[in-house]
């Protein structure tokens, strides 16, 4: 490509001044069209409500808590706790769940609804009792891009402000288990980027992941990763699900066509699930799917 057509199409612009990646498509695509042509999502069973008889987990609200990993922002975040009941069945600490981008998750007229999912299988017994934290992405009065700030970049930033500032108030609450097996982290978009990143900088804190269409483009150094997975010393990640679709975004951060593994710069996962696989040595400590 000529610089001056790399120029034409905003890719030399650097990310803070492209105004969220809206700038104009050069192949006329636009969100508004990409999300009108989406099916809708069928929620499970498990997912829809509560079944008769299932006791409703506790929901603890942490409102306008003020970070300092991320200074000057405040969000809202919540720590739902399996019924007392469930945890005694049990017996012993719970798992746990991490959502980024909390309140979609969460919401019980939703999309996703996690906390009824948890609260049917914990009811009966599919599932050992999962203590599940929403987290939303902060809010800082100076930076309206804080959201990718915070979950595209490519680094043990977001992790650290897990690991000093979210969990431990949640030991506080109900006992955790610190086994890596029985945690997860789950994000969708730039939430499925920072999902994986955390594991991958601490997998001793996450042992597994899921991506729902994460964000493993060029925004904030994501499109690098699956060199920095080839040529890193296999961790002890114990599985990563990778969720993808297609006729996804297609803008200057990357894009997403027919035949995705020709883009150098996808939001499609499939050069990182290339990269998993090699690493793992064939899905040995490590499932990509």
């Amino acid at each position: 490509m000529e610089w001056a057509d790399y120029e034409a199409l905003g890719l030399a612009v650097p990310f803070d001044e492209k105004g969220g990646g809206n700038l104009p498509n050069p192949n006329g695509r636009s969100w508004e069209n990409d999300a009108a042509a989406d099916a809708p999502y069928e929620l499970g069973p498990d997912s829809r409500e509560r079944r008769p008889g299932v006791q409703r987990g506790e929901t603890v609200a942490f409102r306008d808590f003020e970070s300092t990993t991320f200074a000057g922002t405040t969000r809202d975040w919540w720590v739902h706790v399996p019924a007392e009941e469930y945890r005694a069945r049990h017996g012993g600490p719970c798992s746990l769940l991490v959502f980024q981008d909390g309140a979609s998750y969460m919401d019980e007229r939703g999309t996703v609804r996690a906390a009824v999912l948890l609260d049917n299988l914990a009811h009966d017994g599919r599932l050992p009792p999962t203590v599940a934290v929403f987290i939303n992405p902060g809010a800082h009065p100076d930076n309206p891009g804080q959201r990718s700030f915070e979950y595209d970049t490519l680094d043990d930033t977001y992790v650290r402000f897990l690991a000093g500032e979210i969990l431990p108030t949640v030991d506080k609450l109900v006992e955790v288990s610190a086994d890596p097996d029985r945690r997860a982290i789950a994000g969708a978009s730039s939430g499925g980027i920072c999902a994986f990143c955390a594991a991958w900088f601490r997998p001793e804190l996450f042992g597994n992941v899921i991506s729902h269409v994460g964000s493993f483009a060029n925004i904030r150094g994501g499109h690098h990763l699956p060199w920095l997975i080839r040529n890193t010393p296999r961790k002890p990640i114990r599985r990563v699900f990778l969720q993808d679709g297609t006729a996804d975004a297609d803008n200057n951060n990357g894009a997403l066509r027919n035949e995705p593994f020709r883009c150098p710069n996808n939001w499609t996962p499939v050069r990182l699930t290339r990269a998993l696989w090699m690493w793992s040595g064939s899905g040995a400590a490590l499932g990509a799917g």
